[in-house]
């Protein structure tokens, strides 16, 4: 198990997640938007931004549709957010469609610091609804001058409870979330339930999370946005919202800045999870037989 502790990363940040509308398939407005918001967090004190998956391009993509709107990493997309973040001093994150090698295209989200690109994470698991990508396999965390910094996509946070969970092992302090949850026909079921699986992610592994999600409606597609930002607090067990829920209509920015030595200092119930594990009696999740 990795260390958690880095003496030398820095215990404060001020992190932004953008509730965020995408305008399918127009990377020019969508990029003017996001660098908008850029200068705006920058203007309020914001170390580090997220925006939501796939919000480059929208997310009604398709084989032929993605063909047209996939770039390289780094590409002309991510070299135009390096420019805005090098100039206001952060830290970015967001998704959008990577092409990759033999006409392959992963859903990605780079990492870019004021010095240029850090890395990009390339989501694993992939539903039915997203024929056009194809599955990443490792799951890096980004070292920063805020300490380790991890990328989950979508449902790999709310459903798969085990990349979370390799992320804290390996360090993580922050675990960026960005999703594009639509509708699915209850909206305040679908915003309970994905909240609520973000606040059980804090509760088992400790770190913070700061959600991005896309919002507005995007063809026959409604996204229920409520970004959300939420972490631990070591006096209780229950894990704390630090801004949010978003709107579920409309844009907006969520700020909050956080006490990453709180990671460090969890609440005594909750103390030694990571090394009261057994994991020889895990073998089940690795096995081709479930």
């Amino acid at each position: 198990m990795s260390n958690l502790m880095n003496n030398n990363a820095e215990d404060t940040i001020t992190v932004a997640s953008v509730n965020f509308h995408a305008v399918f398939g127009d990377k020019d407005t969508n990029l003017k938007n996001m660098e908008n918001y850029m200068t705006r967090a920058a203007e309020n004190g914001v170390n580090f931004i997220v925006f939501p998956e796939v919000a480059l391009t929208g997310y009604n993509l398709s084989n032929e549709k993605t063909s047209g709107l996939a770039e390289t990493i780094p590409g002309p997309s991510t070299e135009r957010i390096m420019k805005i973040a090098a100039k206001n001093n952060l830290h970015v994150v967001f998704g959008m469609p990577e092409k990759g090698g033999d006409n392959i295209v992963y859903n990605t989200a780079p990492l870019i610091t004021p010095n240029g690109f850090l890395g990009a994470y390339r989501k694993v698991h992939i539903p039915i609804i997203e024929p056009w990508a194809s599955s990443g396999n490792e799951y890096p965390v980004f070292d920063t001058k805020f300490g380790k910094i991890a990328i989950g996509i979508c449902w790999e946070d709310y459903c798969f409870p085990e990349v979370p969970r390799i992320y804290a092992l390996k360090g993580a302090r922050i675990l960026v979330h960005l999703t594009a949850t639509p509708d699915f026909g209850n909206l305040k079921d679908t915003q309970e339930s994905t909240l609520g699986q973000l606040k059980a992610r804090v509760h088992e592994n400790g770190f913070y999370i700061v959600s991005a999600d896309l919002v507005g409606q995007e063809g026959d597609t409604t996204f229920v946005g409520y970004s959300v930002i939420v972490g631990p607090r070591p006096d209780v067990m229950t894990p704390q919202i630090y801004a949010g829920p978003a709107s579920d209509t409309k844009e907006e920015m969520l700020i909050a800045t956080l006490d990453l030595s709180l990671v460090n200092k969890k609440h005594p119930a909750l103390a030694h999870i990571l090394n009261r594990r057994h994991p020889h009696t895990y073998l089940p999740l690795t096995s081709d037989e479930y």
